[in-house]
C-alpha cells in the first residue's frame, strides 16, 4: 500500500486481515446492514473435495493454549497443510484456551503459499485439525492477515481478550500455483500483556459488501456499509480484496450529514497492510462506515463474492473498542 494519507500512518496490518484479511481478509455474511456471526461449517472446499468440519484430522486433541510470558512473542496457534500442484484449499484448527490471555500484538506466520489466516472465538466443536471452508471463522473474529501483512501492535492500554474455556479457531487459506506439491505450517504468534496494563478491550470486525458483490468486466466500483449497534471508537483500518482489487476508500459517518475519511488508497493484493488513525474516530450507535472498492476485471466474466482467490471480496478490517458482540462481519 502506498504512503498516501495525512490522516493516518502505516504502522500495522489489517485481513483480513488483519484482515485484511488478514487480510482476513476473509469471513463473510449476507445479512442486510447488521453485525453477523459467520457460519463455522460448509460443505465443500475450494478444490471441490468433501469434508467434515466437525471431525478432527488428528487422532489426539491438541494441548490447550496457555498464557505466554508477557511482552514476548510466542506461537499462539498454527496448523500444517499440503497441496497438490495448481490447487488451493482451507485448513482449520480448533484449540481450547486454558488461561485468560490479554493480547497486545499479533504476528502472522505465513510461509509461501499462505493466502490469508484468521483466528476467531469458537465453541461447540471438538479440538483438532480439519478441512474447512472460507466461512469457517468462528463466532467472533480476533485477527486476520493477508499477503504482505506485518506485525500488529496495539497502542498501550489496549488489548484483545481471550477467556479461559473459550476455543480459538484458526482458518488458513493456502494456494499452490506451481507445478510441484507444496506444504507448510502457517499460523499466528501473539504478544501478551498483564491484565493490569489494559484499559480497554479491543475487537475486530470486517466491514463492507459480501453477498451482493458483483464485479463486471472492466473497471467498476462497489460500495458496502456497516452500521454499528453501539457507540465505538475506530482505531485502524486495513483493506482486503482479491487480485482484481485496485483501490479502496473508507468513510465514517457518525451522522448522515458528517463524513470523515479513514482511508483512500490504491490496493495491492500482495501488500495487505493497514493504518492506525492519527486520531481515533468515535461512531455513535446507528453511525455507519462506508467501504468503496474499485476493481479492474480483465476477464470477460462477471466475478462474484467468494472464497477462492479467483473470486472477489470487498472488506475493510477495523480494530475498535469497546468490544460488543461483533460476529465476524458487518455488511450491507
Amino acid at each position: 500500500m502506498n504512503q498516501h494519507q495525512t490522516i493516518a500512518r502505516n504502522t500495522a496490518s489489517s485481513c483480513l486481515m488483519s484482515f485484511v484479511c488478514s487480510t482476513a481478509l476473509l469471513a463473510a455474511a449476507c445479512s442486510n446492514d447488521v453485525i453477523a456471526e459467520s457460519n463455522s461449517a460448509a460443505s465443500t472446499d475450494d478444490a471441490g473435495e468433501g469434508r467434515n468440519d466437525s471431525a478432527p484430522r488428528a487422532p489426539e486433541p491438541p494441548e490447550p493454549i496457555t498464557a505466554p510470558l508477557p511482552y514476548t512473542w510466542a506461537r499462539l496457534i498454527d496448523d500444517s497443510w499440503k497441496l497438490d500442484p495448481g490447487s488451493e484449499g482451507y485448513w482449520c484448527r480448533r484449540v481450547t484456551v486454558a488461561d485468560d490471555i490479554w493480547i497486545k500484538g499479533f504476528r502472522p506466520v505465513s510461509p509461501q503459499g499462505t493466502h490469508h489466516a484468521t483466528i476467531g472465538r469458537d465453541s461447540g466443536g471438538p479440538d483438532g485439525s480439519f478441512r474447512c471452508g472460507g466461512f469457517s471463522t468462528g463466532t467472533d473474529l480476533l485477527f486476520a492477515s493477508g499477503l504482505g501483512t506485518t506485525d500488529l501492535l496495539l497502542p498501550d492500554g489496549l488489548a484483545v481478550k481471550i477467556s479461559a474455556g473459550e476455543q480459538l479457531l484458526l482458518n488458513l487459506h493456502v494456494f499452490n500455483p506451481s507445478s510441484t506439491p507444496s506444504a507448510g505450517t502457517s499460523g499466528v504468534e501473539a504478544m501478551a500483556v498483564n491484565q493490569t496494563d489494559v484499559v480497554n478491550e479491543v475487537a475486530f470486525v470486517l466491514a463492507g459488501l459480501a453477498g451482493g458483490l458483483t464485479v463486471a468486466p472492466g473497471v467498476t466500483t462497489q460500495t458496502g456499509r456497516c452500521t454499528f449497534p453501539a457507540e465505538t471508537t475506530i482505531l485502524s483500518v486495513g483493506a482486503h480484496m482479491h487480485t482484481r482489487g485496485i483501490h479502496q476508500r473508507v468513510i465514517a459517518h457518525p451522522t448522515p450529514d458528517v463524513s470523515i475519511p479513514l482511508a483512500d488508497a490504491p490496493y495491492d493484493f500482495s501488500e495487505q497492510t493497514g493504518v492506525w488513525l492519527d486520531k481515533p474516530v468515535v461512531i455513535p450507535a446507528g453511525g455507519t462506515v462506508e467501504v468503496e472498492c474499485t476493481f479492474e476485471n480483465e476477464t470477460a466474466n462477471t466475478l462474484r463474492f467468494g472464497e477462492s482467490t479467483n473470486d472477489e471480496m470487498c472488506y475493510a478490517g477495523l480494530f475498535h473498542y469497546p468490544r460488543f458482540q461483533n460476529g465476524s462481519t458487518c455488511v450491507k
